[in-house]
């Protein structure tokens, strides 16, 4: 897989497209934040999340205690 490789870039593209496509796929917003992470883009992160956050309410879904945990990671990271 392209984020095993280092291959950061392009597995960004492959998951914006994603999460472009399928925004309530909660995987692929984890991944697509995990890519701005590695990249240093904790602000490109952080929105990803609310786009992510926002496509599991309109579902009335709560967010995976994997996907709360990365979320919190954001958070300690821009304190």
């Amino acid at each position: 897989m392209d984020e095993a490789a280092g291959r950061w870039e392009l597995a960004l593209s492959r998951w914006q497209a994603l999460a472009e496509g399928e925004p309530h796929a909660e995987h692929a917003c984890r991944r697509l934040v995990r890519c701005y992470l590695a990249l240093g883009r904790p602000a490109d992160a952080d929105r990803a999340r609310e786009r992510c956050r926002g496509a599991l309410a309109e579902l009335g879904v709560a967010a995976s205690s994997e996907t709360l945990a990365l979320w919190a990671q954001i958070s300690a990271q821009r304190s």
